[in-house]
């Protein structure tokens, strides 16, 4: 499935977590998938995102690994999201974001950020 199409799950989730996913869409598609997953969480949306432009090197030949758009932590504040650097984040997400490198073969970097929302759909 297509993450642009993730309302067609029909489903509402208490948290949901987005890690480094918005950056490989164009901005428009990237704000239009983000305002979908505000819909769907009842709780907390946290999404994960790089501080700035960054690659993956030139060793990759996906296409998709390729960042198409930028967030900046203060942007995502007026969206109303609250920040956290994500070296001064929890320990745990930490070592999830470690894991995904390894898994995914991807250069671990500091230069992260975590945004998230809190909703009280209940």
């Amino acid at each position: 499935m297509d993450i642009r199409d993730i309302e067609r799950l029909g489903r509402r989730y208490d948290i949901i977590l987005s890690m480094d996913v918005l950056e490989h869409l164009e901005k428009n598609d990237a704000l239009a998938v983000m305002k979908k997953l505000e819909m769907m969480c009842d709780m907390m949306l946290i999404i994960s995102l790089p501080i700035g432009r960054q690659s993956h090197g030139d060793g990759d030949e996906n296409i998709h690994q390729l960042h198409k758009s930028i967030f900046h932590q203060d942007e995502m504040e007026k969206y109303g999201y609250k920040i956290r650097s994500m070296s001064k984040f929890t320990r745990i997400l930490r070592f999830v974001e470690k894991i995904r490198c390894f898994l995914f073969r991807l250069e671990y970097k500091e230069g992260r950020f975590v945004a998230w929302k809190e909703f009280d759909k209940m």
